[in-house]
Parts: structure tokens; C-alpha cells; sequence
């Protein structure tokens, strides 16, 4: 994901074909919404953006001009999945103190789309 500033963003074409979904809630509302076009099924920025949003990095035709600089939610790697680089490694309750400057409050209960309860 590329982070980008509304204000250097401008959609110029098929918002008419950006559909969203939202996963069930992990640990706190909202739930995650993810967005991607209807047709071809890649994901896209969202249709309405923030004054800050993430555009996925493969929808690029060309060179951002910067690199990755962390691995995010690592406690959800898959263990057939190895990460073989020196980037630092955040999981979930790190990346969150990181983001906001406190901890996750203590009554977060994070679960992962492999948790067999749903409850």
C-alpha cells in the first residue's frame, strides 16, 4: 500500500465500478472495509477519500519512487510465509502504539479470519 494525501489524489475515471465490502469486525468497529472494482475485481482506493488513504501499490503503472519500510500485522504471517528481509516487523499492538502513541485499550480481543469461534 502507498500512502497517499487527498489533496494530491484525483480519481480520474470509473468510480462507477469501485464496490466495497466490509469484513466481519476482528476486534472493533468498524468493520475493515475493503474496495475493488466490479469487472476485474482488483483492489482500488476507496471511492470517497479521507484526508489520508492507502492506494494498493499494484495498481501502479509506474515507479512510486519509494520502497517498502516495515512489514505490518506479522503476528498474521502465515508460517509457510517467511520473511527473508532486515525491514522492521510490527505486529497489530505495536503498529498501534506506533500509529497513536498508546496501547491498544486492554479490552481489545484481536482475532484473525482463521479464528475458528466467531464469537
Amino acid at each position: 500500500m502507498v500512502g497517499v494525501v487527498a489533496e494530491d489524489y484525483q480519481l480520474l475515471c470509473g468510480k462507477e465500478q469501485i464496490c466495497a465490502y466490509s469484513a466481519p469486525i476482528l476486534y472493533a468497529a468498524p468493520a475493515y472495509t475493503s474496495y475493488f472494482c466490479k469487472t476485474c475485481g482488483s483492489p482500488t482506493p476507496p471511492d470517497v477519500v479521507s484526508d489520508f488513504f492507502e492506494i494498493p501499490a499494484g495498481l501502479l503503472d509506474d515507479s512510486p519512487g519509494i520502497k517498502p519500510d516495515r512489514h505490518i500485522f506479522t503476528e498474521f504471517t502465515p508460517e509457510w510465509d517467511e520473511i527473508s528481509d532486515e525491514l522492521p516487523q510490527y505486529t497489530l499492538k505495536q503498529l498501534y502504539r506506533l500509529r497513536h502513541g498508546k496501547d491498544l485499550p486492554p479490552e481489545t480481543k484481536i482475532k484473525s479470519h482463521y479464528d475458528v469461534d466467531n464469537a
